[in-house]
């Protein structure tokens, strides 16, 4: 049953960072998304080409389609594919990282994202009234779609076994030093009753070490964290200051939480602030930033018995 869009959600970015473009931390935002739940049936993937890669669906090694137009659709007017990453696609999970003018499916289920660590169902986001606060959704159900949406975190989708359960994270700098990707991981276990062992995991678009300086105080809260490891992804630049590979962070965090690093798919791991036609972001273009949505959805079949689709 369809309902009406939620009030806008503050989707703010990360302080304690530096502007690609000025030097300067930028204010937060209402990122205005509308929330909402979606069955896997009304996604735009599809069921696997002859090459691997499902239908309707683009990975980023394919490069955009279509140079964007000024309101941020594609040329030709059509909506633009989001990318899929191949360690999904094998398990036949339906899936996306979002590009400029790329959608969800309508009624994907979304939290009202605060760099926290909190990780909600699928079940709390269709509940009436506004959306639940997290940085973790987990679903469980066949049909269930779930998803975040980032402008330079990094957004991670998961799958157990063929798609029993899903769930998204969405990993700033914030969500990693408390601790949201172990915590989804955690809850997404949990909720399927299958081992760690049989996770996958997917990292999507998001700033790169290359763009993404961060101060003397973000470091030392990673480091707290994630321990010395995490300093192996931070590269000086001047006093205080280094480029972080937030990607880097997000998978050293996923291998802790118990996800095999041969299960870490990285397909679509790109650089938001560099590629400016396909993606938005809020370290290059500030408070004006789009956002990308991702999501992921459990196969609309499952076979009860294996959990395979």
């Amino acid at each position: 049953m369809s309902k009406a869009a939620q009030p806008p959600r503050s989707e703010a970015e990360p302080s304690g960072v530096v502007s690609a473009r000025d030097g300067a931390a930028q204010p937060p935002r209402s990122d205005g998304e509308p929330s909402g739940v979606v069955s896997a049936r009304d996604g735009a993937a599809q069921p696997p080409r002859s090459d691997g890669e499902p239908s309707g669906v683009v990975s980023a090694r394919d490069g955009a389609a279509q140079p964007p137009r000024s309101d941020g659709e594609p040329s030709g007017g059509r909506k633009a594919r989001p990318l899929v990453d191949l360690a999904l696609a094998r398990c036949g999970v339906p899936h996306g990282f979002g590009v400029r003018g790329s959608v969800a499916p309508d009624r994907c289920g979304r939290p009202r994202q605060v760099h926290g660590a909190a990780v909600v169902s699928a079940e709390a986001c269709r509940a009436p009234g506004p959306p639940p606060e997290g940085d973790a959704v987990v679903a469980t159900a066949p049909g269930d779609v779930v998803g975040v949406v980032t402008a330079d975190c990094v957004p991670i989708l998961l799958a157990v076994g063929g798609g029993r359960a899903v769930a998204a994270i969405h990993a700033g700098w914030r969500g990693l030093v408390r601790g949201v990707v172990e915590a989804g991981v955690a809850e997404l276990v949990r909720a399927s009753a299958v081992a760690v062992t049989r996770v996958t995991a997917a990292i999507g678009p998001h700033i790169g070490p290359c763009c993404y300086e961060v101060d003397a105080p973000v470091l030392e809260a990673l480091r707290a964290r994630l321990g010395a490891e995490a300093m192996a992804h931070a590269r000086p630049v001047r006093a205080g200051h280094a480029m972080l590979d937030l990607g880097a962070l997000a998978r050293l965090a996923l291998r802790r939480a118990g996800v095999g690093e041969a299960a870490i798919g990285s397909d679509a791991a790109l650089c938001t602030a560099c590629d400016r036609e396909r993606f938005h972001s809020y370290r290059r273009d500030g408070p004006g930033a789009g956002r990308l949505v991702h999501f992921v959805a459990i196969p609309e079949r499952l076979d009860t018995a294996s959990g395979e689709p």
